[in-house]
């Protein structure tokens, strides 16, 4: 097997190893962007309706952290000041 194979497999493994925690945490419309090996912790970036999150899962006491690090906001809940209450 060569490498671009064994690292393709991994990212697969490691996919298949957040799953089940994404899904319980954050439901079944997540949208995965990333998925990293940093010692026993995966880390990564999800996409969840209106917010990005980073996630870490320890791999041997299967504890699942996240934190959002952006929220989106429709543009039609913005308010804008009117120029008259600005003077």
């Amino acid at each position: 097997m060569g490498l671009f194979q064994k690292m393709i497999s991994s990212v697969s493994s490691l996919t298949r190893i957040v799953h089940e925690p994404l899904c319980n945490a954050l439901g079944s419309e997540y949208r995965l962007l990333s998925v990293e090996l940093h010692g026993h912790d995966i880390h990564g970036i999800v996409l969840v309706p209106g917010r990005a999150l980073r996630y870490v899962l320890n791999s041997i006491t299967n504890e699942f952290r996240y934190q959002a690090f952006l929220s989106l906001i429709k543009i039609s809940d913005i308010t804008v000041p009117s120029r008259q209450s600005v003077q």
